[in-house]
């Protein structure tokens, strides 16, 4: 994760976070729906079901704006 980040931070294509709160986010993120899975996915896995969202969402968190 950090080699990417910092690859793309050297394209400034996303923000200059450091490197332990990007990771922070992302952990804190997955956790919350893994937590609240009876409200997110009720019937299956919430990471099966919400994958793609999450991870846009937490990209859209770190990309600058164009």
């Amino acid at each position: 994760m950090e080699r990417v980040v910092e690859e793309l931070k050297q394209s400034h294509k996303v923000k200059d976070v450091p490197i332990h709160m990007i990771f922070n986010m992302w952990i804190g993120l997955v956790h919350y729906y893994l937590m609240n899975r009876q409200l997110f996915s009720p019937d299956q896995s919430v990471i099966a079901q919400h994958r793609d969202e999450l991870i846009t969402s937490f990209l859209q968190l770190l990309y600058k704006g164009e």
